[in-house]
């Protein structure tokens, strides 16, 4: 796949399709490279392969309805 492929989660919030936002990567400290669970094979983060499935962090991101607050009145700035 050379372009970038989006997809929308329940909450409208855009996630790229690639092995970083993939339910079966191996959660690690790694930058450059990960493990793909599913394969078992060290890939790069923007690879992406036909049995990626959006990780279920990012099938709840936007979710929460949280308030922005002033650090020191504690008012609800947004």
């Amino acid at each position: 796949m050379n372009g970038k492929t989006f997809e929308e989660n329940a909450y409208g919030i855009a996630v790229k399709r690639c092995c970083a936002s993939c339910r079966y990567k191996e959660v690690s400290r790694l930058v450059r490279s990960r493990r793909c669970v599913k394969h078992k094979k060290i890939v790069k983060p923007s690879d992406v392969c036909d049995d990626w499935e959006m990780s279920e962090t990012l099938k709840s991101a936007g979710r929460s309805k949280g308030v922005v607050r002033d650090v020191k009145t504690k008012e609800e700035l947004f």
